[in-house]
């Protein structure tokens, strides 16, 4: 027998071997480099990065020293509003103060200070009128409008005398005295040449270079060899917050590559060898594999091979051995089990088509009858949903999850049989299974059969213990006839409806009472407008309400459609309370939070997702509103002036005139500040706060109704009675009777769900 195939395994494998090896040292080549030039370009983004970040602390230091000299010079601001005969020896304090100033601060070029009187411009030296050219006043009085939209102007020729060389600058505008309506400018150029200098002793420049443009594309200046500037293509572009400019930075040619050079003929050797041995393990490897095939066929012919040649395979061995090994495999083959493999595969069909029909409640009398015959005339409906798929289900192939579900409904199947039941289950979608539990119906074998509930909760147990995601079961009524089914299956995905407030990973089963709901106590817009007030007011006071909110939906057994808008209500409330807020805190309010946490209120699985997920955005909104208001200078004036509102509430002299003769604020401006700082005029905090603290000293029944009115500020007794139903929507009379906690709950009747 010819060894044929022996030679074609060793042929054929041999040039796929150097293909598959040619591949793999091209993809190593190019992943080197390709690493090389991701390396490449994360160095340069971290150096334009420090680059540019180098060039703002300077401009920054200027910034800083110029506002400080405008906070205490006084010469400046009386230099702008000079109107009688010039002060010759406060300008020469001025000179020498800009001069000490530019020392100071080397990358300054000149100062300049422009007052708009009388079109008078001095640079410590020289005054002109704003007519001339010499100290380009004209530039001043276009840059006093704020047309640029910075501090910091784009690089600009600039020459201080007609005589001088024109350099570039960029320029920093200021006005004297800080004000709404200044009267002059205090004008400070910095030299591009000074930036330059200063970052040209961050790196070497070899093969590198960084060039900087201002706002309008307009070079600041560049670094690095002549020809890296002028050919190199940038790797990293970084703008600035700052000053709106931008930085690139990167290599000339292939510079990062050139180290790899002096290595090719070490690469190329190593390869060669590498291949040698490949080729020469291909064919032991091969050899070593065929030597079953030879024992395979020295016991095939040990045989009797009669009954093969009678069956017409010859048995044409001489020229290939797997034509030898061919013939017999068909001979015994010949007695396969094809027809009972059609049978089986035909009796699963009829078994998934008939659960199909008895979910949907369309199978026909006669195999109903059959059934409760053979499976008992009793049965469940059952549904187990694979609990958040997306992340946990989702994240394994399309096999994976093939493989999962079949054990599931294995395990289910099993479970059922070990309590004597028979389970006949079929996946309707990807991520729910349904099915059936069959049985012989009791005098128990009603809604409350509880081996349905025993074989859920085992279920579950199993798939939490084993593998890497959890289910919740659905369980309908045990229906005492087969054509029920429907019903049963109906009930069931009712009963994964509630899902969402009971939380993953548990067997939930049907309840009349949750279908046709129970009434309660409409106390849900107290709660919300609680939680609202309590949000605008900052504090902590909101997350516990907000906790107590999920927390009733949650005992409540709501569904996932009811929390939605439930939640969804909220944030309406919420939204109209901060509407009062100054433009630039609702903004970020109304363009980014709202929207996130709508979107949050309608993509979550259970109520404990949602809380978490709404706390946080609601909280990250409060961070960022306090630094917000951090940056307004009166930000810590006004947060003592509230702490004051609430430490002294009960003085009945509190008012916006007592406040502003503690702070030093006017009354109607302090009142145009607390409206934009906290959403909400004083007035209104002031009672909301007062009637807070009225509803605890309410639940002291030895205090009168006078009583309590005095010490939350009210000596008035009908003052308070008016003001607390206004808040509040009932008397304080009726509040008391009716025992109302301070958080709006009540011990009479029942606190119900919100």
């Amino acid at each position: 027998m010819n060894r044929l195939w022996l030679h074609r395994m060793i042929w054929s494998y041999v040039p796929l071997y150097f293909i598959f090896f040619t591949f793999l040292f091209i993809v190593f080549v190019h992943t080197m480099e390709e690493q090389l030039r991701l390396s490449a370009k994360d160095s340069s983004a971290v150096f334009a990065r420090q680059m540019l970040q180098s060039v703002d602390v300077t401009l920054k230091s200027v910034e800083y020293r110029i506002i400080r000299e405008l906070l205490h010079n006084n010469r400046l601001a009386d230099f702008m509003l000079e109107k009688g005969p010039a002060d010759v020896y406060a300008r020469y304090e001025i000179a020498m103060q800009l001069r000490e100033l530019k020392k100071e601060l080397a990358v300054i070029d000149s100062f300049y200070l422009l007052r708009f009187s009388d079109g008078l411009a001095f640079n410590g030296n020289v005054l002109a009128r704003s007519s001339g050219e010499t100290m380009a006043v004209g530039f001043a009085a276009a840059t006093a409008s704020g047309a640029e939209g910075s501090r910091w102007t784009d690089v600009r020729p600039f020459r201080e005398y007609p005589f001088q060389q024109e350099r570039m600058v960029t320029s920093l505008v200021y006005p004297v005295p800080d004000s709404r309506q200044p009267k002059g400018l205090l004008i400070v150029n910095v030299s591009a040449a000074a930036l330059r200098e200063q970052a040209s002793g961050l790196f070497d420049g070899k093969g590198t270079f960084v060039r900087l443009y201002d706002r309008s594309g307009a070079p600041v200046f560049a670094q690095g060899d002549a020809e890296a500037v002028a050919e190199g293509r940038a790797l990293a572009a970084i703008s600035s917050d700052y000053t709106g400019w931008k930085l690139e930075s990167g290599f000339h040619g292939r510079a990062p590559l050139r180290s790899t050079s002096g290595h090719s003929l070490l690469w190329m050797t190593l390869v060669i060898v590498i291949g040698a041995l490949g080729a020469f393990s291909v064919v032991y490897v091969t050899r070593q594999h065929y030597k079953p095939i030879e024992r395979l066929i020295g016991r095939i012919h040990v045989l009797d091979s009669q009954r093969f040649r009678a069956a017409g395979n010859t048995g044409r061995s001489g020229s290939d051995e797997f034509a030898f090994i061919a013939s017999a495999i068909e001979s015994l083959a010949a007695r396969s089990t094809t027809s009972e493999k059609r049978v089986v595969e035909a009796d699963i069909w009829r078994r998934k088509q008939l659960i199909r029909e008895l979910l949907a409640g369309a199978a026909p009398p006669d195999k109903l009858a059959a059934l409760t015959g053979t499976q008992g005339s009793c049965a469940a409906a059952f549904i187990v949903e694979i609990d958040r798929p997306r992340q946990t289900f989702g994240q394994y192939s399309a096999r994976d999850q093939s493989l999962f579900r079949y054990i599931i409904g294995s395990v289910a199947g099993e479970l059922a049989g070990q309590s004597g039941r028979e389970l006949w289950e079929e996946w309707l979608s990807p991520t729910r299974l349904s099915a059936v539990l069959f049985g012989h119906c009791s005098d128990r074998g009603d809604r409350g059969d509880p081996e349905a509930g025993a074989i859920g909760e085992a279920l579950v147990r199993w798939v939490s213990d084993n593998l890497g995601f959890t289910v919740t079961v659905g369980i309908g009524d045990t229906v005492r006839s087969l054509d029920q089914v429907a019903l049963s299956y109906r009930q069931a995905e009712e009963a994964l409806r509630y899902k969402a407030a009971l939380g993953h990973g548990r067997t939930i089963r049907y309840r009349k009472e949750d279908a046709e709901g129970k009434a309660e106590p409409d106390t849900r817009s107290q709660a919300i407008r609680r939680i609202a007030e309590a949000y605008r007011s900052g504090g902590d006071e909101w997350i516990w309400e907000l906790e107590q909110f999920f927390e009733r939906m949650r005992s409540g057994r709501l569904d996932r459609e009811t929390i939605g808008e439930r939640t969804k209500a909220l944030l309406t409330e919420i939204d109209l309370r901060t509407s009062g807020f100054c433009d630039p805190y609702y903004a970020q309010w109304a363009g980014e939070v709202l929207p996130e946490a709508r979107r949050a209120a309608e993509r979550f699985e259970t109520i404990d997702d949602l809380r978490a997920e709404l706390t946080a955005i609601l909280k990250r909104y409060l961070e960022r509103l306090e630094r917000l208001r951090g940056l307004r200078g009166h930000h810590e004036t006004m947060k003592e002036i509230r702490s004051c509102i609430e430490r002294e509430y009960a003085n009945p002299d509190l008012s916006l005139d007592y406040l502003s003769s503690r702070f030093p604020i006017g009354a109607k401006y302090l009142s145009q500040l607390f409206k934009e700082e906290f959403g909400e005029n004083f007035h209104d905090f002031l009672t909301t706060v007062r009637i807070r603290h009225a509803r605890v000293w309410l639940a002291d029944e030895t205090l009168s109704i006078q009583d309590v009115g005095e010490k939350v500020g009210y000596p008035n007794g009908a003052t308070f009675r008016r003001v607390f139903r206004r808040v509040v929507g009932i008397s304080p009379q009726d509040y008391r009777k009716k025992g109302f906690h301070p958080n709006g709950q009540t011990d009479k009747g029942g606190g119900g769900r919100t």
